[in-house]
Parts: C-alpha cells; sequence; structure tokens
C-alpha cells in the first residue's frame, strides 16, 4: 500500500505540470490549456474501464505491467513539461 501511495504522489505532479506547460506555449495559451484539460478528463474516464477490461481479459499482472510501463514513458517524456530557454 505504501508502494502506491508514493507512486500516487509522484503521478500526482505530472498534471499541474501539463497545465503549466500548456500555459507557456503558442500565442493562445488558453486553448492549450482547454486541450490539456479534455485529454486528461477523458483520459481520466476512459482508463480505469481500459485497464479493468485488459485485467479481466488477461489477468491483473498484466493490466499492472501496463500501468507501469505508461508510467515509465510518462518519465521518459517529462522533458517536454519543461520550460522553454529564454532568449
Amino acid at each position: 500500500m505504501a508502494g502506491f501511495g508514493l507512486l500516487g504522489l509522484g503521478i500526482a505532479v505530472v498534471v499541474p505540470l501539463a497545465f503549466a506547460a500548456a500555459g507557456r506555449t503558442g500565442p493562445n495559451p488558453s486553448q492549450a490549456i482547454a486541450g490539456v484539460a479534455t485529454v486528461t478528463y477523458t483520459s481520466g474516464l476512459i482508463a480505469p474501464s481500459v485497464i479493468g477490461g485488459i485485467a479481466q481479459a488477461s489477468n491483473l499482472t498484466v493490466s499492472f505491467i501496463l500501468v507501469t510501463v505508461l508510467t515509465v514513458g510518462i518519465a521518459a517524456f517529462s522533458a517536454v513539461l519543461r520550460p522553454a530557454p529564454a532568449h
């Protein structure tokens, strides 16, 4: 349980960082923020069903491996959320 709690704390910072990065992009940051909001809320509704469906079709271990792989993907692409250097 402690491991899941720590994982949740680590992942919890992704959404605020994504919103902050969207707010720093392009000429109209409000559209970028709206896009991030759409993706995050939609994935929050769809992801549990997909993971549960995978667990039911295979087993719980496979679904947890999928979540782990996706989490590693988030870490691998985290550099995208860094602010661009000032010119």
